[in-house]
């Protein structure tokens, strides 16, 4: 007989978000894939997604079996989760932690369903993926709890080693120790190692990538005092400059495709999913092929790609215009074929010194929150994480239309108003001057015509005469597409497009760079 069988590893934003190091975070996205990898390789069988070429395999895979009995299937598959046990033991020896420490980390679910052929393919499927769910409700195994003080960098296990980070003062468990020491541990004859022989850029490191290149700064204690704002006055001293507030930031930029559960659930066939899975890693190969990944070429670090996922760090100046260009290969690769899905993304400008984990985990309510479920998905969202007052929101569709500017996206908009910025068209002063407009926009019965004379009024201010017009209408959109309710009522004055533009944009001087 015939069985249809989906395979899942969990916890998965557990283990990649809590990081303090960007280089946590992306091992942690690594060992996750490798270990996926370990389980799908053991695979006895005909594997329906992702395809069998995948080079990132996913925490869930689908494939399907020939047993006689039950019995034979639960033997397959517990022969699947001891080879991704083992590969994960076996990253525990290579970094010295105890087996002990870690050896009851991973919960492995897995359902089975049988059927007879492709006709009975498409409900077997959507059996099978509902079996899973309900399994994943009732874990088949409690961890144990771990006595003793708690790792402050998970909070979840107990602390093995105090003696981490520069200081050697970072108290870690064992499952945070693995993505710490693994880099440094793993050997040249292991798969791995290619991945981790590099050195890994700080957040640090890409947000100032233009004071370092300007510089010069190889010196690793140089480097290192960049994370220390102590230590500036001796970069200052020596460069006659020390960095700037702004070139303080980066951007983390998540995208995923939209409804893709309904898409994989539409499929009737085996070779159905295939075809989406093959389309799928056509997507992520091009995504690693774009410049700004190549370290010769560019300063951005992507951390994962696989299937419909993409989380990447980004300098400030490239984020939006990386995002547009993953979402095209997007719209080429998959959505060509497949029109019932878009993709969303969501950018954070956060500070270098801000907690990384609370970043990522802050990217993810972005994206789910803002881009998918306000902006109502095929979508961008922006958050510029200030470390004085409170986060600043943008968010609009992909193809959404400035109503101020009919031949003209509100991303385009912005692309426009961020050049602007870079050409020193428009000063930052623009920001605060905005702001002051939204009593005189809300009053009742306003017209367009109106608004725009205000726009002009402050954007002629800011650049005198030249492109008042053209300016005005994209700021005017940009402030004011989600604005106004049914009743023609302001319900929403966004003034935080300027801030956000200026922000992503190229500074020419370094006054400019100063954030007020």
């Amino acid at each position: 007989m015939r069985y249809l069988v989906v395979f899942s590893i969990t916890p998965v934003q557990a283990f990649i978000g809590r990081a303090r190091k960007l280089r946590d975070f992306y091992v942690s996205s690594k060992i996750l894939s490798y270990l996926a990898s370990a389980g799908f390789n053991a695979v006895n069988g005909k594997k329906v997604y992702p395809s069998a070429q995948s080079k990132s395999i996913p925490n869930k895979f689908v494939f399907s079996i020939e047993a006689d009995k039950e019995e034979q299937v639960k033997s397959e598959l517990e022969r699947i989760e001891q080879s991704i046990q083992n590969a994960w033991l076996e990253l525990a020896d290579i970094t010295n932690v105890p087996r002990c420490r870690v050896n009851d980390y991973w919960n492995y679910s897995w359902a089975a369903v049988p059927y007879k052929d492709e006709k009975e393919y498409k409900q077997a499927h959507s059996k099978v993926q509902k079996l899973l769910a309900a399994i994943k409700l009732k874990p088949r195994k409690i961890r144990k709890s771990q006595t003793g003080k708690k790792c402050p960098l998970c909070g979840e296990n107990s602390v093995w080693r105090e003696d981490f980070g520069a200081n050697k003062d970072e108290k870690l468990c064992g499952v945070c120790a693995i993505k710490r020491l693994l880099p440094e541990k793993i050997t040249k004859n292991h798969q791995l190692y290619s991945i981790f022989s590099d050195k890994y850029p700080s957040v640090t490191e890409i947000a100032m990538h233009r004071y370092i290149g300007k510089y010069g700064l190889i010196n690793e204690y140089e480097i290192e005092s960049l994370q220390e704002e102590t230590k500036y006055n001796e970069l200052k001293n020596k460069y006659g400059k020390s960095p700037s507030n702004k070139e303080k930031y980066y951007a983390l930029l998540a995208m995923d495709g939209d409804k893709m559960g309904d898409l994989v659930n539409k499929k009737t066939t085996p070779d159905e999913h295939l075809g989406l899975s093959q389309k799928l890693d056509s997507f992520n190969g091009e995504v690693e092929k774009i410049d700004c990944f190549d370290k010769r070429k560019g300063n951005a670090k992507l951390i994962y790609t696989g299937g419909d996922d993409i989380f990447a760090v980004l300098p400030l100046e490239n984020a939006i215009s990386i995002a547009k260009e993953i979402r095209e290969l997007y719209m080429k690769k998959v959505v060509k074929d497949e029109p019932t899905t878009t993709i969303s993304a969501a950018i954070v400008i956060a500070h270098h010194k801000e907690p990384l984990r609370e970043v990522i985990q802050d990217t993810h309510r972005v994206l789910d929150k803002i881009a998918k479920e306000k902006a109502g998905r095929d979508a961008l969202a922006i958050r510029l994480k200030k470390r004085s007052g409170g986060d600043r929101d943008l968010f609009f569709q992909w193809k959404a239309t400035n109503p101020f500017k009919p031949d003209e996206t509100l991303f385009d908009s912005l692309l426009k108003i961020k050049e602007a910025l870079s050409e020193s068209a428009l000063t930052s002063s623009l920001i605060y001057r905005l702001a002051q407009l939204k009593d005189a926009i809300g009053v009742q019965g306003i017209k367009s015509e109106q608004i725009l004379k205000l726009f002009e009024y402050e954007v002629a201010h800011s650049i005198g005469e030249e492109n008042v017009k053209e300016n005005a209408k994209r700021l005017a959109g940009l402030c004011l597409a989600q604005a106004f309710n049914q009743q023609g009522e302001l319900k929403e004055f966004n003034p935080e497009a300027v801030a956000i533009a200026h922000f992503l944009a190229n500074d020419n001087d370094d006054k400019k760079m100063e954030d007020k």
